[in-house]
């Protein structure tokens, strides 16, 4: 190889370097601002509910969780796992493209024991989701102050995170991609009576 083509492949390797270290940077002030962000709604939210009470799916007819409107998002209500310090707010309608800044609802509903929530496994965001066991609690409170508690019962990884595969099998579905991964994690939660 020519002193020619060294040089070049050197810079061209400099190149690929300098642009992974601005890649994770930026990724990283990306990450701070989304939990920042998810942190401000989550409060934002959490004083606009009414007093919380708890709550237990009861057989009713409807299933359409109320929504309050925040910058041009419907949320639906708080998502907590109190045991990994986790508060993060609940958007109603499921975009992908969003789901750094804050979890998802995917589908369903938390009156029927059908609901699916996605989200970003990223710091400050649904982060727990890696560490997360068996029998940890998780709570969902809507945006009229009524809550559920659930217990996770399993954790999967899985490439499917299609709605065949993530409803049905438990009355609360969480799930996140891993961010060096294919794959996504599940936690499946079933309601506490």
């Amino acid at each position: 190889m020519s002193k020619r083509t060294a040089r070049v492949f050197a810079i061209l390797g400099a190149a690929l370097v300098a642009a992974a270290i601005i890649m994770v940077v930026t990724n990283l002030i990306s990450q701070s601002a989304n939990s920042k962000e998810a942190e401000k709604l989550a409060d934002t939210i959490s004083s606009l509910i009414p007093q919380v009470s708890s709550g237990a799916p009861d057989g009713r007819y409807q299933t359409v969780m109320p929504v309050l409107e925040i910058e041009g998002d419907d949320f639906c209500g708080l998502l907590e796992a109190p045991g990994y310090n986790a508060k993060l707010p609940v958007c109603n309608n499921w975009q992908k493209g969003n789901i750094n800044k804050f979890p998802h609802r995917f589908l369903g509903s938390m009156y029927d024991g059908t609901l699916v929530i996605g989200g970003s496994d990223n710091k400050g965001q649904m982060d727990f989701i890696a560490v997360i066991s068996n029998g940890d609690k998780v709570c969902i409170t809507d945006v009229n102050g009524i809550r559920y508690t659930y217990q996770v019962t399993a954790v999967e990884k899985t490439k499917d995170v299609s709605s065949e595969n993530l409803s049905g099998k438990s009355d609360l579905a969480l799930f996140a991609r891993n961010s060096f991964g294919f794959d996504y994690t599940v936690v499946r939660c079933n309601i506490m009576n």
